[in-house]
């Protein structure tokens, strides 16, 4: 009697454990989670409590702290909602049980669409490719329902759940695809990058500044030195001239002798010759010298000055 009772014990678990299994493999979807339509004229998943906390946290830790990269504000968040006290927590849980709510109440009038029956055949034509799908979805996030916990009120809040890291010190944070969490990283994403756009546009019109005022610096340069030129060639005709007048004066004045001066006028002497001459005209004892100013006049009066002019 105790083999036979051994026996059929055997037996009992040879029976239950293929029913089993297959009912494991032909689930389809995990126990606990709600499949949520998507398409046209769905109604919005409801979202969970720690949803709902990252959504008013956000804004006001980026503004405390502008420099903050994603990966650290995700990971300031998870800190901050794991400090939370279950008061607190109950907020935010009210306010996922409250989105959960609407959700039915639209689901149920969406279920009597066209939309709706729509989805259903979809769902029945595609079901083999879905099954795979969701198997791979499934093998994916195993790891993750490993190490983390749902965060919602409720456990059937969302078919793409976020994690809720159970550390502080928690050196990951992942964010499931098409989430509204992921949505926000890439509006981050693109504020940071029209940011930079911006910060471009601006570093280009200082360039564009920069570069007149380099092109202006040239233009006043190369003026400069078509002025330095001119300044330079007006500068050796006023000396040729000076050359000139000094030769008409030696020639004109050659044997005219100033008082207490008795050395022979020449080029070299001429510019003290002038100055001396310039100095008795102009003295009051000038009046004893007038043979001399007589003659100095009739000189200057046969000068031609024309030939230096020209």
């Amino acid at each position: 009697s105790l083999l036979q009772e051994v026996m059929s014990k055997k037996g009992d678990l040879s029976n239950n454990t293929p029913d089993k299994t297959m009912e494991a493999k032909n689930r389809g979807w995990p126990k606990g989670k709600r499949r949520y339509p998507k398409g046209v004229g769905a109604p919005k998943q409801p979202l969970s409590g720690y949803v709902h906390f990252l959504n008013e946290r956000r804004e006001s830790v980026r503004g405390e702290n502008p420099d903050i990269t994603f990966s650290d504000l995700s990971k300031k968040l998870a800190a901050e909602w794991s400090g939370l006290a279950e008061p607190d927590k109950n907020k935010y849980n009210d306010l996922a049980k409250r989105d959960k709510d609407r959700y039915d109440k639209e689901f149920s009038d969406y279920q009597h669409t066209d939309s709706y029956k729509h989805y259903l055949e979809s769902q029945k034509e595609g079901g083999g490719g879905e099954q795979r799908v969701k198997k791979k979805k499934k093998t994916a996030g195993s790891s993750l329902a490993r190490d983390s916990k749902r965060n919602s009120f409720d456990e059937s809040d969302g078919e793409v759940v976020v994690a809720e890291p159970q550390r502080e010190n928690s050196n990951s944070f992942d964010i499931p695809i098409f989430t509204e969490e992921f949505l926000d990283h890439n509006k981050a994403r693109e504020l940071e990058l029209r940011q930079l756009r911006k910060q471009t546009t601006e570093f280009e019109e200082q360039n564009a500044v920069l570069g007149k005022h380099i092109d202006s610096m040239k233009s006043a340069i190369s003026k400069l030195e078509v002025e330095t030129v001119q300044q330079r060639q007006n500068n050796a005709g006023l000396q040729q001239q000076l050359d000139m007048l000094r030769q008409m004066v030696v020639s004109s004045f050659r044997g005219v002798q100033l008082p207490g001066n008795h050395e022979p006028l020449t080029l070299q002497s001429v510019d003290q010759f002038v100055s001396g001459l310039h100095g008795v005209m102009v003295e009051q004892q000038g009046q004893q010298h007038t043979g001399l100013l007589n003659t100095v006049k009739d000189i200057v009066s046969r000068m031609d000055f024309s030939k230096i002019q020209g």
